[in-house]
């Protein structure tokens, strides 16, 4: 509800959250013909709220702005005042896709045929998208949020013998990949080639949910024993990555109704590796471990949106200047950064047993991209930002060896590196000169990390190195203040921002039932950053 005649408005709504996803599992052990089954199941978690608010809208644009999508209705001008065509839309779409989940694991003893490896999935979808266009003459800006229920499904199956005199263990494993929602926040940058055909490149965060499916049957022979296993489980995974791709757009007739045809190429990273070596005496011996890489998912979709306004066919002003002055930070815009940051993972621990993981400091280098929106009114500013950087932030620590048992040392070295930093944010601005921007950001965060653990165990002439490296995704929140400038008259914008994120805080806790020893650790990362960037307003 509007307050009386100003710019707030009140709101009382009420939410459902819905995590969708459950973890389930059933096992049946059969020893000498006596059946015994087990089953286990999570249920989807769901949250309810009633919340009261309080929201102030921008308004007062200082450029023309039109209502509808005009500027594709009649033909572009040679020479044409800067007037920023601004409209929001929604549709539908349908399409194929595959996906591809490379990875390796032996089942059984080495030297056994048994290799489980890639998932090779298929199948269709069909979603939403939405979103917002800025126009500029024939450039055009935006942003897009699309959600995508799918059918991609693959499997992969192997059989393997484990040999442990007098124990022999025959287990056939079949792992599936069920990818069942696709969703991304995208910016696009497009070109009217026509006054109605739009060939445009996307790209952003992506996020899928995954049901991960696995199928074990063991064989397990001794003397006088015989026991057949048969477990089954799902597991509903997120994963979270970038995604890019490119598209056409053609409006339908006269009407508010666009066709469109893209391409994606969405990319979840890699997750796990492991390897193990063992040397005495100066002879090094590689044990195999599991190596989960690269799940992608590739998509072809059309579409049909609808735009919000009614077409004006209202030619844009001519002027005699081929460039104006830019008169508003109103708009879209897109642009490059690059800098450089910190991460900090301290540990630390309270309890009698020794644990052996050291803090880590990283630090490097990161560049990326950033696309956002403007809402100005008088001198200040509000805006929405999405932004991802690759980096080269990492870094290692290693703890002193501990005596764990008589004449054993074990030692742990772990290292961070941050391959990704991304956020979605919110700004406020203040215009202390009609050219200079100083504001302040936060909203949520993102960082794709891999930790490597490196554990070495040595006793007598014996040292054995054991090797892990998780690829994840760490979810948390972003802050920081920054200062933008327009260069010169143009409508390039340069600036200088401080971020901080910071991704929560992770527990261990460690039990030693024999002796009724405890310990609990605690580490929290976080990520310090200053950058520049060049961005290009559609205004």
């Amino acid at each position: 509800m509007r307050l009386a005649n100003s710019n707030w408005l009140a709101r009382l709504e009420y939410l459902h959250y819905d995590f969708v996803g459950a973890y389930s599992n059933t096992s049946t052990d059969i020893t000498n013909g006596v059946p015994f089954n087990q089953a286990g199941a999570s249920g989807p978690i769901t949250l309810d709220l009633v919340r009261a608010g309080v929201s102030y809208k921008f308004g007062g644009a200082s450029a023309p702005v039109d209502s509808g999508p005009s500027a594709w209705a009649s033909p572009l001008p040679v020479k044409a005042a800067a007037r920023t065509s601004l409209w929001s839309w929604t549709g539908a779409h349908a399409g194929y896709g595959w996906a591809h989940d490379p990875f390796s694991e032996l089942v059984g003893s080495p030297g056994s045929s048994g290799l489980l490896q890639n998932i090779d999935g298929r199948g269709g979808l069909g979603g939403f998208p939405a979103g917002a266009n800025w126009q500029r003459g024939a450039l055009l800006g935006g942003l897009e949020i699309d959600l995508s229920r799918t059918g991609i499904r693959g499997q992969t199956s192997a059989t393997g013998a484990l040999v442990l005199p007098p124990f022999t263990d025959i287990t056939s494993i079949t792992w599936g990949d069920k990818v069942e929602m696709l969703g991304s926040a995208r910016a696009r940058l497009g070109y009217l080639v026509s006054p109605t055909t739009l060939l445009y490149g996307t790209g952003g965060l992506a996020w899928t949910e995954v049901d991960s499916t696995q199928a074990n049957v063991d064989h397990v022979t001794s003397p006088g024993t015989t026991t057949v296993s048969i477990f089954n489980s799902t597991m509903p995974l997120w994963r979270f990555g970038w995604v890019a791709g490119l598209g056409a757009e053609q409006r339908i007739g006269a009407t508010n109704w666009i066709a469109r045809l893209e391409y994606l190429h969405y990319d979840f990273g890699s997750n796990i590796s492991t390897s193990f070596s063992s040397t005495t005496g100066g002879v090094t011996t590689f044990a195999p471990g599991l190596t989960s890489g690269h799940l992608t998912v590739d998509v072809v979709r059309a579409g049909a949106n609808y735009m919000f306004g009614s077409p004006d066919g209202a030619p844009a002003a001519r002027i005699d200047e081929a460039r104006p002055v830019p008169t508003s930070w109103n708009g879209f815009y897109l642009g490059l950064h690059g800098g450089g940051g910190v991460g900090n993972d301290p540990f630390s621990q309270t309890g009698a047993l020794q644990l052996l993981r050291p803090d880590v400091h990283s630090a490097g280098w990161l560049a990326g991209g950033q696309a956002g929106a403007n809402w100005q009114t008088g001198r200040w500013l509000a805006g929405m930002e999405i932004d991802i950087s690759a980096t080269g932030i990492k870094g290692s620590g290693t703890s002193p060896a501990l005596e764990v048992f008589p004449g054993q040392f074990n030692s742990e070295t772990t290292g961070d590196t941050f391959n990704l930093l991304g956020s979605a944010r919110a700004r406020l601005g203040w215009l202390s000169l009609p050219n200079l921007l100083v504001y302040g950001t936060g909203g949520l965060a993102w960082a794709q990390v891999t930790q490597e653990t490196i554990r070495q165990f040595a006793s007598g002439g014996t040292v054995t190195t054991a090797t892990t490296s998780r690829v994840g995704w760490r979810w948390g929140w972003a802050a920081g203040l920054g200062a933008e400038t327009r260069i010169g008259q143009s409508n390039w914008l340069g600036r200088i921002e401080y971020l901080h994120y910071d991704f929560g805080t992770t527990h261990d806790q460690i039990f030693a039932l024999s002796t009724g020893a405890s310990s609990f650790s605690e580490g929290r990362l976080t990520s310090d950053v200053l950058r520049v960037g060049l961005s290009y307003q559609l205004n």
